[in-house]
């Protein structure tokens, strides 16, 4: 097991050398030829924890060629496509882009300590903050995302969507931080950001003891959560999205993950959460399915686009598929809940994930959520990215994302 876990972290290297560029890292030299915003602010969190010089000069060029085609509200782009830099926004928009951007963007400085990248790094990422708070269409201290509107780019996820929400909370977080450094005043970045993990909690976890506080803070949302108390009456993990009338049931399992990592959840729900996502063996056959269960044709949820490219089938793509870079949120979240000796099985199972392909060690895409079997385009920035980050978190012991 030892040696199969050494072996991976140093394919994983060569990985990202082959997708590395002048303009930062490509999502996939074999299949996405771009610089996408959250494939690298992701995957510069195992890159930066290397001490690979060339990685983390790589993940630098990343933010600053996103960051420098910053739209002129602050909206950070979906993807770059050197060497024309074809600039794209999101076919449904890309809220997650500019959260992610923030984050790394703090990462970067954390692992690095450039101050140098910070000052020049700053005034975009309060453009960005802005431009996210902008999202909060109805003043309800939440942010409202389109319909596929993030990573999730072929799903069915809209309005207030906990893993946008769990990232612009993060977002703000790392503003605190950051602001800080550059000794501004940080307070406006916290209070905004405890009022998001406030509603979070309110809105999205669902045990029946929440509707007087609800209607102390925002009556409107009282309508739909009348409705999900009937028709849920509980649930072990934060919903994946709720709307003015309507709301998902599903365990958005990358979404509860972030929920863990960056703290939204206290010690009961990660425990909650934790246990249930073991229950239902969401780390079978490779870490992680990213839903469960899946939406079949006919459910609630479903939409006729999932079968575009026949990707959204059930235990395919977002529909159930396992994403090995989610994987490695899976392995850090077994080390922020104390279980080391998990999560090293579950380092080794993603390892063995990665190993997969046409070829020994892809570090592919995705793969069918039943049958383990890739599915996606090798050469993932994330998927090595990731498997960086989990290595170096569980030999470390801890996890720092905030």
């Amino acid at each position: 097991m030892a040696e199969l876990v050494e072996e991976a972290y140093k394919r994983a290297i060569k990985v990202l050398e082959k997708d590395l560029t002048p303009y930062g890292f490509l999502a996939s030299v074999a299949g996405y030829l771009e610089v996408w915003a959250r494939d690298s602010c992701i995957t510069l969190l195992g890159a930066d924890l290397t001490e690979n010089k060339t990685l983390i000069k790589t993940s630098e060029r990343a933010l600053n060629t996103l960051g420098k085609y910053q739209s002129e509200l602050g909206q950070i782009p979906n993807n770059v496509k050197p060497p024309k830099m074809r600039i794209d926004f999101g076919e449904a928009g890309s809220t997650d882009a500019t959260l992610w951007y923030i984050i790394g963007g703090y990462h970067h400085y954390k692992a690095t300590g450039d101050e140098k990248f910070l000052k020049s790094h700053w005034p975009r990422v309060k453009r960005g903050i802005l431009w996210a708070r902008y999202q909060d269409c109805n003043n309800c201290g939440l942010i409202e995302v389109p319909e596929s509107g993030d990573w999730a780019d072929l799903f069915s996820n809209y309005h207030n969507v906990l893993y946008d929400e769990v990232l612009y909370y993060g977002a703000l977080r790392a503003c605190v931080e950051m602001a800080k450094e550059m000794g501004e005043d940080f307070s406006k970045f916290r209070n905004l950001a405890d009022d998001v993990k406030r509603k979070v909690n309110l809105l999205m976890w669902i045990d029946g003891s929440e509707e007087k506080e609800i209607k102390r803070t925002n009556p409107i949302w009282l309508v739909v959560h009348h409705k999900m108390n009937i028709e849920l009456g509980s649930r072990p993990y934060y919903l994946p999205y709720v709307s003015f009338r309507d709301f998902g049931h599903r365990c958005d399992v990358y979404a509860n993950l972030l929920a863990v990592i960056f703290g939204v959840a206290n010690e009961e729900r990660r425990t909650k959460i934790m246990r249930y996502l073991d229950q239902v063996n969401v780390y079978s056959p490779y870490p992680v399915r990213v839903l469960h269960p899946p939406i079949f044709e006919g459910e609630k949820g479903w939409k006729d686009f999932f079968k575009s490219a026949n990707l959204n089938l059930p235990y395919q793509y977002h529909n159930g598929g396992v994403w090995p870079y989610v994987g490695g949120f899976w392995v850090a979240s077994l080390v922020n809940n104390g279980e080391k000796d998990r999560a090293e099985e579950n380092l080794a199972k993603l390892a063995s994930a990665n190993k997969l392909g046409v070829s020994e060690w892809e570090f592919n895409e995705w793969l069918h959520g039943l049958t383990g079997k890739p599915m996606g385009f090798p050469f993932q920035a994330w998927s090595a990215g990731m498997y960086l980050f989990a290595y170096h978190v569980v030999k470390r012991g801890t996890v720092a994302l905030l």
